[in-house]
């Protein structure tokens, strides 16, 4: 039978961590595909997303980080320098904030944080303008 997931060898260097961090993690509740055993390849072993999900979760701030991050970015005035409405810049940044909340959380985003609903205002406000549909193509 085919070994699932992969050694934490190979999960730690694709990670960026210490295999013994990635060991602490286990202890701490990191899941895992197959709990190894004494013995030249009976290691344990692991899914590389759900141990990239489960450490995002156990920091806890990932998602607060990134939306004040997405925020910051925005009011940079990153849009007139790259000459690209507000209105898409807001639509891209709101874009990355979904898909890092899905890949952390492992579930689609429903409800939208504070933070990200004022750039929801300024996609609406955009669209509502009419501006998207007047663009060359």
């Amino acid at each position: 039978m085919k070994a699932v997931g992969v050694s934490l060898k190979e999960a730690a260097r694709a990670i960026g961590i210490n295999v013994s961090t990635l060991r602490r993690d286990i202890i701490a509740g990191c899941p895992t595909v197959e709990l190894g055993e004494v013995g030249r390849g009976r290691g344990s072993r692991v899914d590389l997303e759900e141990v990239r999900r489960w450490r995002a979760r156990k920091r806890g701030d990932a998602l607060a980080v990134l939306e004040f991050s997405l925020i910051q970015v925005f009011k940079s005035g990153l849009s007139e320098k790259i000459k690209l409405e507000p209105g898409k810049l807001a639509y891209i940044l709101l874009k990355t904030y979904e898909q890092a909340h899905e890949h952390v959380n492992n579930e689609p985003l429903i409800d939208l944080p504070m933070e990200m609903m004022q750039l929801c205002a300024i996609i609406l406000d955009w669209l509502e303008s009419g501006n998207f549909l007047n663009q060359e193509k």
